[in-house]
């Protein structure tokens, strides 16, 4: 998003300009830039960060974007510091900015600049985010860095050498219509993870699509009620809890609704006495949090998040 000037002898005024970003040729890849651009979005708002340059310095930014390979050879404007520095030196501002690679924006630049990612992790950490959101979004991150070193490809990079190197390509610049056929084949078996490109993915594979077990469900867009919410909720934790207790993978768990735990933890809360409350809150990882009779939602996702908080760091310790 911009301030875009008025073009120079017209009527029209200063226009706010939203440019979308490109779509990519995976699920993957575009769920990768929706939620980094989120996650970032967020960091700035919660953390208060100052990202201002001029906007001289975002055409000059701009204009190195459209040059080929500027992802790995490009500088851009970029501010010097995030927040106002404790100490600045003799002839520093706060608001100074510099030319960094897009890997420096990303990772941090000297002990001035920290970087997106790690601000990320940073909020991540703040907001007390689960392992398994976490672990994916560290697969985000690891496809920005590596595409900003030139590890992998990025889309453009990949199409181009995927023309230069087509058997029909006569080095004339001229994309035929059997390339360019080709080429959307290509394109369309990537996405649909019907061909892996290590050069454009690294590690990670795109699970191939099928028609198996599709079926039309509407969206619903009504309110659910609150307590049907809660109770939503609560179900859900707690088939969770039980696919970890038994040794079992969570994601598993999620093959059939929750319409029913297979065990009512606060029924059996109510009815149990004293004894075996405490071995009850005890299995749940609650025991002497829990006041009431009744766990909220609420306590129950706190106690999911301490339990892989605690597991994590067992696994850690023990490797």
């Amino acid at each position: 998003v911009r301030w875009k000037p008025p073009p120079p002898g017209s009527g029209i005024g200063w226009r706010v300009e939203f440019r979308s970003m490109e779509a990519q040729l995976t699920d993957f890849e575009n769920a990768a830039f929706s939620v980094m651009t989120v996650l970032i979005s967020r960091v700035l708002l919660a953390f208060r960060l100052n990202l201002y340059i001029p906007l001289s310095k975002v055409d000059d930014n701009m204009a190195t974007a459209h040059k080929r390979e500027s992802v790995v050879d490009g500088k851009f404007w970029f501010r010097k510091h995030m927040a106002r520095p404790d100490h600045l030196g003799e002839g520093e501002d706060e608001d100074d900015y510099e030319l960094m690679t897009v890997y420096e924006i990303l990772t941090g630049k000297g002990t001035h600049y920290a970087g997106l990612l790690p601000m990320v992790f940073a909020y991540l950490d703040q907001i007390g985010c689960d392992r398994q959101t976490r672990d994916k979004i560290r697969q985000y991150a690891k496809l920005f860095e590596k595409r900003a070193r030139g590890e992998l490809m990025t889309a453009a990079t990949w199409q181009r050498e995927f023309v230069m190197k087509h058997p029909a390509y006569k080095r004339d610049s001229v994309v035929s219509h059997e390339i360019a056929h080709d080429l959307m084949v290509a394109c369309s078996d990537i996405g649909e993870g019907r061909r892996h490109e290590e050069s454009l993915l690294g590690d990670f594979v795109v699970e191939e699509l099928t028609t198996g077990g599709a079926y039309e469900v509407p969206l619903e867009s009504e309110p659910i009620d609150l307590e049907k919410r809660d109770m939503l909720i609560q179900k859900y934790a707690q088939r969770s809890m039980e696919n970890r207790k038994g040794g079992g993978s969570v994601s598993d768990g999620w093959k059939t609704p929750a319409t029913r735990s297979s065990y009512d933890f606060n029924e059996r809360l109510k009815k149990s006495d004293k004894q075996s409350q405490d071995e009850l809150l005890t299995d749940h990882g609650t025991k002497g949090s829990v006041k009431s009779k009744r766990m909220s939602s609420v306590e129950i996702a706190r106690a999911r998040n301490a339990e892989e908080s605690s597991s994590g760091e067992d696994e850690d310790d023990a490797s």
